[in-house]
């Protein structure tokens, strides 16, 4: 099946417009013979191929995946148009009946593959994961069936007679998840990956330190379960064995999928087999890594240990956004496209575009202003310790203590909070040079509880805005991995991270811990059994920051929009994304 691209003659256009935001290319690269005026690969192509493929891979396992491979040299194009090309592999859950070949997904950083990157020459792969669409195997929640797939199915398409061997993987959720897999194994034709809002570990998707997420949490294995058994459609005949497989090892699927739910929701060994931080160390592939600080999928903590272990080139952007990439209007960004673009060209085509030598990290803060680093938290971040005082004050030292109850049975229902007993509130005195918080702020408190058992929720703001949460089931003080049960009135001292955070507090605001034992903004689960915490306010009880000094000159960007719109007076705002038709 072929077609053409509607979008091919804009793109032709804007190659030759585009406004590469300073210091992002290596002026050396427009001077090389055979690349646009910008610096990129140029097209080459006018239309694309579309083909199933079903591929039979190690035990047994079936895999399917729709390609679309560019045809229709352009003319002038040359004489040494590729026969063979590098692919951008998006290997997902989510593509049920297949993408319908028309080369239209529908969702843009997707159809940036293959509007843009498809005529210059690259193959996009949009494939199947073990146990859905038509392909076999469980729905194994980023267990062995499902790694053993995104290895595969990586070296699958590599094998494939129009492939050049060099294999990149992009896409979001599940479809960054799928990355980190594959990578974490070292798939040995897997190039390099662009992970966005990825579990790096399956825990951390459902519980945060013995507490669940609240809400439809508790459905997610019953969804992907329920999605995997659908059928993939009568427009998509080829996909079926796969998905007749897939039903008929569904019992057995299913009773593995429950293992890691525990009443108490301990830390176990299903739920080690699927932490992927430890390997980490493992990558062979470059990563560029993309994460939301506001994500309320794929929550903040799942950044840090995996990408801090990768040894390889890598490149970060993180930032206060969704569930969704940081585009113009997400996150102020209009070159998102164009840097993905930048990134594909060197690790797979490799193009010397300067993107290697970039600071690692563009990291975005809470009044929306984006700066570079070569490390985050920097280097030069020091840490400031604060004391939680009786007195409900926060201060560097001297804090007046005591002891101080909150929670209790009658919080349960209704949650009746913010009345000096269901909730705790410890504040700092007008800040008069301002605070600048970066990475995960760690909690450190001596507790007991008046029955075998407690939650406690924390949560820091500015004024009405969260800068971070975290939660501990104090049945877990002495670790994840078993529960055991409190003595009532005796002490319990705990260190737990809050969720990572890039946030500066103006001069003046003033920074707020709160501390509930019931969750008023219904993120956790509530507390069953009701108990009333007392907190020992001494010097045992202490909130530690990490903080840095951010120079002015050091901001190469502040993007605005309804999030920012109580602390940026004067910004910049472009929503149209460069380089692909929004």
């Amino acid at each position: 099946m072929r077609g053409g691209f509607a979008a091919l003659a804009t793109l032709a256009l804007l190659a030759g417009c585009i406004t590469t935001p300073a210091g992002q290319l290596d002026p050396a690269a427009r001077l090389l013979p055979g690349l646009d005026a910008e610096g990129f690969a140029p097209a080459l192509f006018s239309g694309f191929e579309f083909l199933e493929l079903d591929l039979a891979v190690e035990d047994g396992l079936r895999l399917h995946a729709d390609v679309y491979l560019p045809v229709d040299p352009l003319a002038g194009a040359g004489a040494d148009v590729p026969t063979t090309f590098p692919t951008v592999l998006v290997l997902s859950p989510y593509w049920g009946g297949g993408t319908g070949g028309r080369g239209e997904i529908g969702y843009m950083p997707y159809d940036f593959l293959v509007q843009r990157l498809l005529p210059r020459g690259y193959a996009v792969v949009f494939g199947d994961l073990a146990g859905n669409g038509g392909s076999s195997g469980c729905w194994d929640f980023m267990g062995p069936v499902e790694r053993k797939s995104a290895v595969a199915m990586v070296e699958a398409i590599a094998a494939q007679d129009w492939s050049d061997g060099k294999i990149g993987m992009m896409g979001l959720s599940y479809d960054g998840m799928t990355q980190i897999m594959a990578a974490s194994d070292a798939a040995p034709h897997l190039v390099t990956v662009v992970p966005a809002a990825p579990l790096t570990h399956a825990y951390a998707g459902l519980i945060q330190n013995g507490v669940h997420y609240a809400g439809g949490w508790h459905a997610t294995v019953g969804f992907y379960e329920s999605a995997s058994l659908l059928g993939p459609g009568p427009t998509s005949t080829a996909r079926h064995p796969g998905w007749i497989e897939t039903v008929r090892d569904s019992p057995r699927c299913m009773a593995d999928n429950h293992l890691g739910y525990t009443p108490l929701h301990a830390y176990n060994d299903y739920f080690q087999a699927r932490d992927y931080r430890p390997l980490g160390a493992n990558v062979k592939a470059s990563v560029f890594y993309i994460q939301g600080w506001m994500d309320q999928a794929v929550k903040p903590d799942n950044f840090g240990e995996w990408f801090d272990a990768v040894p390889t080139m890598k490149k970060a952007w993180l930032g206060h956004w969704y569930h969704e990439y940081p585009t113009a209007e997400n996150a102020g960004r209009d070159d998102m496209y164009l840097t993905l673009h930048r990134w594909f060209d060197f690790t797979l085509k490799g193009i010397p575009n300067g993107i290697d030598k970039e600071p690692v990290y563009d990291v975005q803060d809470s009044q929306g202003r984006w700066r570079r680093a070569d490390a985050w938290p920097p280097a030069d971040a020091t840490p400031l310790t604060l004391q939680l005082g009786a007195d409900g004050t926060l201060v560097q030292s001297g804090a007046k203590p005591g002891r101080l109850t909150f929670g209790g049975a009658e919080n349960l229902q209704g949650f009746v909070l913010g009345d000096g007993r269901g909730t705790l509130a410890f504040e700092t005195d007008a800040l008069a040079d301002g605070l600048h918080i970066v990475g995960r702020p760690v909690l450190n408190l001596t507790l007991s509880s008046d029955r075998p058992a407690g939650t406690i929720i924390a949560r820091l703001w500015d004024g009405d805005r969260l800068v971070s949460q975290g939660a501990y089931n104090l049945l877990y003080a002495a670790g994840l991995e078993s529960p055991q049960p409190l003595t009532p009135g005796a002490p319990v001292t705990l260190g737990f991270e809050m969720y990572p955070t890039d946030w500066a507090l103006t001069p003046g605001s003033a920074l707020k811990l709160t501390l509930e034992t019931q969750d008023r903004r219904l993120w956790y689960d509530p507390d069953a059994t009701g108990a009333a915490l007392t907190l020992d306010a001494s010097e045992t009880a202490l909130l530690t920051l990490t903080t840095v000094q951010v120079a002015p000159e050091s901001i190469f960007l502040t993007s605005c929009g309804e999030q920012w719109k109580k602390v940026v007076d004067d910004c910049w705002l472009d929503l149209e994304d460069k380089g692909v038709e929004s």
